[in-house]
């Protein structure tokens, strides 16, 4: 890798106060752009799915381990995405779809009914107005914190 050229990022991203996890990561994917790998899966090399077990095949034990695994499991959302190209200025979960609600209605609709904690994964430009929208929804709230940020 060009350390050089890399150092330029890293400094940037360090005075931002981003973890080291974050970057490593993006030297690991910069080093491969510099490589010149696209990340691009060529559709010749993407096989269909031919067929999806059924249900009634399960063996009955996995119902048991199923309801078992469900008091350590979280409904996690990633709700970073704006939706500038289609003329929004907030995260585009908080679009009414359907009767007056929004998709996060949904989501959240989704959670209390299923009783799975939701945790979504905001960006900066999505957190206030969607835990704002969640608000309405005090039943929501259980072991976990409501969201988690993305890093820039």
């Amino acid at each position: 890798m060009s350390e050089t050229r890399f150092r330029v990022f890293e400094e940037k991203m360090r005075s931002e106060g981003l973890p080291d996890v974050v970057i490593r990561t993006f030297a690991h994917y910069y080093q491969q752009l510099l490589k010149g790998e696209t990340g691009l899966l060529e559709e010749g090399a993407i096989r269909s799915v031919d067929s999806v077990p059924n249900l009634e095949d399960f063996p009955e034990r996995l119902e048991s381990v199923g309801r078992a695994a469900l008091s350590r499991t979280v409904m996690v959302k990633l709700n970073g995405g704006l939706g500038t190209s289609m003329g929004l200025d907030r995260a585009k979960s908080l679009l009414i779809v359907k009767d007056g609600l929004s998709f996060l209605d949904i989501i959240a609709r989704q959670a209390l009914h299923s009783q799975i904690p939701l945790v979504l994964m905001n960006s900066f430009s999505t957190r206030e107005d969607s835990l704002a929208a969640l608000g309405g929804y005090a039943d929501l709230s259980g072991p976990f914190d409501t969201d988690f940020m993305q890093h820039k």
